[in-house]
C-alpha cells in the first residue's frame, strides 16, 4: 500500500519536474512500482488498483493501447464483478448490518452517479457533428445534475460537464448556448 501511494504521489507531482523529458521519467518510474506491487503483492484489490493506475499512466503518457491491453478485459461489463455492490449491500442487510448496508449503497450510487455524468462528458466529444445525440444526452444529464443537485455534490466533475458542453456548443455554432454554460462553468469553478 505504501508503494502504491508513492505511485500516486510521483503522477500527481509529475509535472513539477523540469522539462517534459524529467516527466516521463517520473510517470515511468510510477509505473514500473505498479508493476513491482502487481508481481509481489497477493492483495487482489491493490494489485487491480496497481493494473488501472498503470493503465492511467500509460494512458497520460500517450500510450492508449496499452491501456486498452491492460484494462479492457477487466473493465468488461459481462464480468460478475459489476453484480458486486448489490450483492454485498444484500450480504448487509441479511446479516443485520443495515447502517453498513445503507452506507455502502450511498457511496455505490455515488459513484455510479460522478461516472455517468463522466461518460456522459466523453460521450458527447464523440458526436459533436450529431446534434441530436448531443442535445438528448445534454437534456438528460442537466436533469439528473439537477436532481442531484451535482455541482454541489462534485463541483470537478460538474464544471468539466459545463466546460464539455461549451465546447461542442460551440462547435455546433450555437454561441449564446455556449456562452451559457462557460457562465454555468465559471459560476461552479467560483
Amino acid at each position: 500500500p505504501l508503494l502504491f501511494q508513492i505511485a500516486v504521489l510521483w503522477v500527481n507531482h509529475a509535472n513539477l519536474a523540469e522539462g517534459q523529458e524529467r516527466q516521463m521519467e517520473v510517470l515511468d518510474k510510477s509505473a514500473g512500482l505498479c508493476s513491482y506491487i502487481i508481481s509481489k503483492c497477493k492483495e487482489i484489490s491493490l494489485c487491480n488498483d496497481a493494473v488501472l493506475f498503470r493503465a492511467m499512466i500509460a494512458l497520460q503518457c500517450g500510450r492508449p493501447l496499452d491501456t486498452i491491453d491492460a484494462v479492457e478485459d477487466m473493465m468488461s461489463p459481462c464480468h460478475i464483478i459489476k453484480q458486486g455492490d448489490s450483492i454485498l449491500i444484500q450480504a448487509y442487510q441479511m446479516a443485520g448490518q443495515n447502517e453498513k448496508a445503507v452506507g455502502y449503497a450511498q457511496i455505490s450510487m455515488y459513484l455510479l452517479l460522478l461516472s455517468l455524468v463522466t461518460d456522459a462528458t466523453l460521450y458527447l466529444g464523440m458526436h459533436v457533428d450529431e446534434p441530436g445525440i448531443c442535445q438528448e444526452t445534454i437534456d438528460r444529464i442537466d436533469r439528473i445534475m439537477e436532481i442531484y443537485q451535482l455541482e454541489y455534490l462534485h463541483e470537478n466533475t460538474a464544471a468539466v460537464y459545463q466546460f464539455q458542453v461549451a465546447a461542442v456548443k460551440a462547435l455546433q455554432e450555437d454561441t449564446q448556448e455556449a456562452l451559457n454554460r462557460l457562465k454555468k462553468y465559471v459560476k461552479i469553478i467560483k
